[in-house]
């Protein structure tokens, strides 16, 4: 599978995630909608595992900020080489540091 593939692909997910969020939201309250709202929280956390899984696996940096890990951002300095950050907690990580 390409990369545009893959994108796509959990483009797709995230999209199946959202309509599945909106749907439980024509639930009464109560039991079902309670339970509703637990597996909910469960696929995106496992979507979000996955997402970072395929991420790392692709030469991304992950930031441990959060749980899942949040996918660090390539930033280029010139004066510095490659560098990452965490689009959530702003932290940096140079590309001759290992991970945290």
């Amino acid at each position: 599978m390409d990369i545009l593939s893959l994108k796509a692909a959990l483009d797709l997910g995230k999209k199946a995630l959202e309509i599945v969020r909106q749907t439980k939201e024509l639930l009464p309250n109560g039991k079902e909608k309670d339970t509703a709202k637990i597996v909910i929280n469960e696929a995106d956390t496992a979507f979000k595992l996955a997402e970072s899984k395929i991420a790392q696996d692709l030469g991304y940096q992950l930031c441990r900020c959060t749980w899942p890990p949040q996918i660090m951002l390539s930033i280029e300095q010139e004066k510095y080489g490659e560098k990452f950050q965490c689009p959530k907690c702003k932290s940096i990580l140079s590309s001759e540091m290992p991970p945290l």
